[in-house]
């Protein structure tokens, strides 16, 4: 098949035409995967600081009534998650906890 110079060179224009459109389309698609990445990330943090502040608040009530603490315990365990890097709630809570108000 032979073609043309000018079909060829149509050919090549658009292909470039495409090129510059997914070049900028690219550009603010990555710009708002940024933006998301970033709001994801700030989320996270959040209920980092949030599942934290929890797990404080449960020491201390662990502290401080203890017969309560643990009937609770028995009627709502606890539930395990596999996937969870940060520290499990300690069985015993530590000394400086006794110090802290709620």
């Amino acid at each position: 098949m032979a073609y043309s110079k000018q079909t060829l060179q149509n050919a090549r224009q658009e292909l470039i035409q495409f090129q510059q459109r997914s070049q900028l389309q690219f550009q603010e698609l990555t710009g708002r995967i940024q933006q998301h990445t970033g709001t994801i990330r700030e989320i996270k943090s959040d209920l980092d600081i949030i599942f934290q502040r929890i797990r404080t608040i449960k020491r201390r009530i662990a502290v401080r009534y203890p017969e309560v603490y643990n009937y609770v315990q028995t009627l709502h365990p606890p539930i395990s998650h596999e996937d969870d890097s940060d520290e499990e709630e300690a069985a015993l809570p530590t000394s400086s906890l006794l110090s802290d108000e709620i």
